[in-house]
């Protein structure tokens, strides 16, 4: 999962990777990601009150 806005419980919203999908990715999310500003290609879903895109594959994420 990663976190945007601010650190957990508290985020803007979140960006879930699942780990079956983690074989998509020629990288680790969750380090090579952090601090960097991207786009996320998707839909947009709430779950629990807090937006949150559901990544599957590793060209939805786009590095800026």
């Amino acid at each position: 999962m990663l976190n945007f806005g601010k650190p957990h419980p508290n985020q803007t919203f979140v960006v879930v990777i699942f780990e079956k999908d983690l074989v998509n990715f020629s990288y680790k999310p969750h380090e090579y990601l952090k601090d960097k500003t991207v786009c996320i290609i998707g839909t947009v879903k709430i779950y629990k009150g807090m937006a949150e895109f559901i990544v599957k594959e590793e060209n939805e994420i786009v590095i800026q």
